[in-house]
């Protein structure tokens, strides 16, 4: 798949959750959660040359007032070389864009990226994030992000994940993610708090 159609797909994936956007009686129920997983970058050519990275990951944010948030992640991805991304900062929700079902977010905070090949080299940029997230119904959650990170390992980056709600705590996810240009896929579970 060509670089075009896959900005393409991702920019519809990021999308959906604005054009599922309606009068549905459902909301948005969490506003912290942490998740973890697994997840899979096959033949990822342009962080390292043929490799299938594998790895974990966590994510999470924390309401910290109305309409702030704080949010921070990390993925240790390792084939025959070892990628590991972190980042933190915090993220506005707009409430003025807002709906029960509906909200809309951006954020800026820093990024840590290492690259492990025999040697090491690492560093820190300012990422800027922002995203939508959307409530189909009572158990289905529908959420779009694009990430801008500069620095030594800068990329553009889009995901789309689908969150279904096993109980008012507890869901899992499904994550499809363009990193550096490469597909990923993920999934896990989410505690909602």
């Amino acid at each position: 798949m060509n670089k075009t159609y896959r900005l393409a797909a991702c920019a519809a994936v990021l999308a959906a959750p604005l054009a599922f956007a309606s009068t549905a009686q459902a909301e948005l129920a969490n506003d912290s959660w942490v998740e973890g997983g697994l997840v899979l970058y096959p033949s990822a050519g342009s962080i390292a040359r043929s490799q299938d990275f594998i790895g974990p990951e966590v994510r999470g944010r924390v309401a910290v007032a109305d309409d702030w948030f704080a949010y921070g992640g990390m993925q240790y991805l390792t084939d025959d070389v070892d990628f590991m991304t972190m980042h933190g900062g915090g993220a506005y929700r707009f409430p003025q864009l807002a709906q029960p079902d509906l909200e809309i977010w951006a954020g800026a905070g820093l990024e840590y990226a290492r690259f492990s090949n025999g040697g090491s080299h690492s560093d820190v940029g300012l990422g800027l994030r922002g995203g939508a997230r959307y409530a189909v119904d009572e158990r289905i959650e529908l959420a779009g992000d694009i990430r801008l990170v500069t620095g030594d390992f800068d990329y553009v980056g889009l995901a789309g994940q689908m969150n279904y709600a096993l109980s008012s705590d507890l869901d899992v996810y499904g994550r499809l993610d363009i990193f550096d240009g490469e597909l990923g896929l993920g999934g896990g579970v989410r505690l909602n708090f």
